[in-house]
């Protein structure tokens, strides 16, 4: 497609500050400042997307320039069914997966497309004697690493744990964590880009959250300050004790808010409670979500009240979406932008 040079327009009605159907007619009437604008606001987007299928930058941005390819062969034709980000990153998608099967990376295709449908936390961790009031209540707490210090929570180190985390999960847990908490997709703009259902892509964002946080709970958890399940001073346990005790003191369920913001001093859990320690777990990413209806979020958000563990539990996942979503979008080197578009790029202004 043929562009129009407009220098007088370059700093006019850029992306971003256009209505779709307005972008959408401007691009296809061939304007290359909005062009090359389009360009390098969602460039950073597709590199970050695109590496969670290639092994190398270079192969990023190879998938990268394959798509504005592609998208210069059919703008066209685009007819604006959903957002030009949308369409844009599902045609980096595409690219990208063709790229990553070549690549063989990380896992055989036989498993890369698994859906591991197994439980958020190790069944294990939990009490499961029947006719008991502690059934299903945490037996091996989590680790608090979120109340680690901050400079400590940013450390190269934790961060190099967590990249690899999700570097190791299967190929679709990994793509929609990155769509979702990496890039910030909404869930209906990641379900559209994976060609998922809503409700598949919550599940396995579930998956992948849950995989990520257990990564991030076992290296943290062996750090010098961070506090046992328990509370300070008491060793961390892998089984079930016999009899209560395992279950934590009433002084010890000093949980966080809901919003995560402001300690509270909570009272012991009720005998009898709608929600256990190990359903809570598996509603997190729905309760995060605004996905469940009210009388269960009600049941959650009493439970959060009342058990400091599932509390820390929640906290950890939000925690980590913040350290998730932390991570600078790569640079868009200005080589690549004018090897995108055809056009040299000209030079930085010196200041005035």
């Amino acid at each position: 497609m043929p562009f129009r040079h407009d220098q007088n327009g370059r700093d006019q009605n850029r992306y971003g500050q256009l209505d779709e159907a307005t972008l959408l007619a401007r691009l296809q009437t061939g304007d290359e400042a909005l062009f090359r604008d389009v360009v390098g606001q969602l460039t950073p987007t597709l590199l970050r997307l695109a590496r969670s299928y290639t092994q190398t930058a270079s192969a990023a941005q190879d998938a990268v320039q394959d798509t504005w390819l592609t998208v210069l062969e059919k703008l066209d034709s685009f007819e604006g069914r959903s957002t030009l980000k949308t369409w844009v990153c599902g045609i980096l998608v595409n690219v990208a997966r063709r790229s990553g099967v070549r690549e063989a990376r990380t896992l055989p295709f036989s498993s890369a497309w698994r859906d591991d449908r197994g439980p958020a936390v190790d069944p294990g961790r939990f009490h499961s004697r029947r006719d008991d009031a502690t059934t299903g209540s945490w037996a091996s707490p989590p680790v608090r690493w979120d109340q680690l210090p901050e400079d400590r929570l940013a450390a190269t180190e934790l961060r190099r744990v967590l990249d690899a985390a999700i570097a190791g999960l299967p190929l679709r847990h990994r793509e929609v964590l990155t769509a979702r908490d990496v890039v910030g997709m909404d869930a209906a703009e990641a379900a559209s880009v994976l060609g998922l259902s809503l409700a598949n892509q919550r599940v396995l964002l579930h998956r992948a959250r849950s995989r990520v946080r257990a990564a991030l709970e076992l290296y943290a958890g062996d750090l010098p300050d961070a506090a046992p399940p328990d509370g300070p001073g008491s060793s961390r346990r892998r089984s079930a004790p016999p009899g209560d005790a395992g279950r934590p003191a009433p002084s010890e369920f000093a949980a966080v808010s809901v919003e995560g913001q402001v300690p509270v001093m909570s009272r012991p859990p009720r005998r009898s409670r709608s929600v256990a320690c190990r359903e809570l777990v598996e509603l997190v990413t729905d309760y995060l979500e605004a996905d469940l209806d009210l009388a269960k979020r009600t049941a959650v958000e009493d439970h959060l009240a009342v058990c400091g563990h599932c509390a820390s539990y929640l906290q950890q996942v939000r925690r980590m979406l913040e350290l998730t979503a932390d991570s600078a979008p790569e640079p868009l080197p200005d080589e690549l932008l004018g090897a995108l578009l055809g056009v040299p790029v000209p030079p930085p202004q010196a200041d005035p």
